[in-house]
C-alpha cells in the first residue's frame, strides 16, 4: 500500500478511536448501573484504560495525519497535542449529580502535574526536531505552496502556545494540572471545526488568497480544480464541511454553557456524545473523499 493509503487508514483509525470513546460510558454503564455525569468522568471509573487510551491513540493519529494545506496541518498538530493533554490530565471530579466537587484529590494533581509537565517539554523538543533542525539537515521535504512569511507564523504558533503553557505551568504547576483538561477539550473541537471549515471550497478559496495553497496530488487541491471559479456555488462537499464545522461550535459552546450552569446527569454526556458522532463523520466523510480521489492502493 501507497503513501495515500497510508493516511486513508489513519482516517479510518480515528473514527475507530471515537467509537472506543463512546463506550468508555457505556462500559461504566453496564458494570455499575449508572452513567458518569460526562465522558471524561471515565477517568475515576473502571473504564479509565478504554478512555485513556482512546482519547491519546486519537491524538496521536491527529499528529500523524497529513493536511492537505499548511494552515489544516498547523491545526491538526495542535488539536493533537490539545488531545494528549485531554487524555493525561484528568478532570475535575464531580459526584453523582454530576456536581462538582470542591476539592481535587492531591494525588490525581500530582498525576496530572507529572504527565503535562512532561508532555509540554516533549512536545516543544519535537517541534525543535521537526522545525528547525530537520530543515536544517535537508530532511524537510513537503509540497505544500504558502509564502516564507506566512509559513513562519504557522510553524511558530504551535511553539508560541507551548512555550505559553510551560511558563504557566512553572509559575502554577498546581492550578495547571487541575484545570488543563476541560480547555485543552474545548479548543481541541474548536480547532477540528476550523478543520472541516477550510476543507470548503470557500475556506480553500480563503487559504488561496493568503498563499496556502493546496497540494496538487490531494484531495482538497482536486476539490478546488473541480469548484467553480467564483467560488460562489456550495459542492455537496462544501455543505456537509459546513455543516459539521458549525454543528462542533455549536455543540462545544452548548456544552460549555451546560458545564458551568452544572446541568443534570446525562444532559452533558449527551451533548458530548453527539460531538464525539460529529467528530467521527468528519472523518468518515474525509475517508470517503480520499478514497474517492486517490483509491486506496494509490
Amino acid at each position: 500500500m501507497g503513501i495515500r493509503a497510508t493516511y486513508f487508514s489513519l482516517r479510518i483509525g480515528l473514527v475507530a478511536c471515537t467509537v472506543l470513546v463512546l463506550l468508555a460510558p457505556l462500559a461504566v454503564r453496564v458494570a455499575d448501573g449508572a452513567w458518569p455525569p460526562t465522558i471524561s468522568d471515565t477517568w475515576y471509573t473502571d473504564a479509565r484504560t478504554l478512555f485513556v487510551l482512546a482519547v491519546a491513540a486519537a491524538a496521536c493519529l491527529l499528529l500523524a495525519v497529513r493536511g492537505d494545506t499548511l494552515t489544516e496541518q498547523t491545526l491538526l498538530n495542535v488539536a493533537g497535542g490539545l488531545g494528549m493533554l485531554v487524555a493525561a490530565a484528568a478532570c475535575w471530579p464531580k459526584d453523582s449529580s454530576g456536581e462538582h466537587l470542591p476539592a481535587h484529590d492531591p494525588a490525581v494533581v500530582r498525576l496530572n502535574a507529572y504527565a503535562v509537565g512532561a508532555l509540554l517539554a516533549v512536545g516543544l523538543l519535537l517541534w525543535v526536531v521537526s522545525v528547525v533542525l530537520l530543515p536544517r539537515a535537508g530532511g524537510d521535504v513537503d509540497d505544500w505552496r504558502c509564502p516564507r512569511r506566512f509559513r513562519r507564523v504557522l510553524r511558530g504558533a504551535p511553539a508560541v502556545l507551548l512555550v505559553a503553557l510551560l511558563v504557566a505551568f512553572a509559575m502554577a504547576p498546581g492550578w495547571v494540572s487541575r484545570h488543563v483538561h476541560e480547555p485543552a477539550a474545548v479548543a481541541m473541537f474548536v480547532l477540528l471545526g476550523g478543520v472541516a471549515l477550510l476543507r470548503t471550497t470557500l475556506g480553500l478559496r480563503l487559504l488561496e488568497r493568503l498563499g496556502d495553497v493546496p497540494a496538487e496530488q490531494s484531495p482538497a487541491g482536486a476539490h478546488l480544480r473541480r469548484a467553480p471559479a467564483a467560488g460562489r456555488r456550495m459542492t455537496g462537499l462544501d455543505a456537509v464541511y459546513g455543516a459539521l464545522a458549525l454543528g462542533m461550535v455549536a455543540v462545544v459552546a452548548l456544552a460549555a454553557v451546560l458545564l458551568l450552569v452544572e446541568a443534570p446527569v446525562g444532559w452533558v454526556l449527551l451533548v458530548e456524545a453527539l460531538l464525539l458522532v460529529l467528530f467521527a463523520t468528519f472523518w468518515a466523510v474525509q475517508t470517503w473523499e480520499v478514497w474517492g480521489e486517490t483509491g486506496v492502493g494509490a
